[in-house]
């Protein structure tokens, strides 16, 4: 089971990319809507600065895909053993 969940993010200030702490804050957030349980084990990754939003797509741990370096984020955390999660532009891996 994958659930692809689309993120909306806000420029701080003058900057024109999307800020780290926004990312995670997004993400964690909606960890908290779509897991039961305590979460942990978290470990977040930023590969690449975006100036887009993003999908944050949630899968089961047995079905995760393998780690994509070309995902702008990726997000590993336990929920009762559940879910695996990374964040990737709208349309895939490259800019639309």
């Amino acid at each position: 089971m994958m659930e692809k969940i689309a993120l909306n993010f806000r420029y701080k200030g003058d900057r024109q990319y999307i800020h780290g702490t926004d990312m995670f804050n997004q993400c964690f957030k909606v960890l908290k809507e779509q897991t039961q349980g305590e979460i942990g084990n978290l470990e977040f990754a930023i590969h690449k600065m975006t100036d887009s939003n993003l999908s944050l797509m949630l899968y089961q741990k047995q079905q995760a895909p393998e780690v994509d370096y070309r995902d702008i984020a990726i997000l590993k955390f336990s929920s009762c053993g559940l879910f695996v999660a990374s964040q990737s532009y709208k349309c895939g891996h490259q800019a639309c």
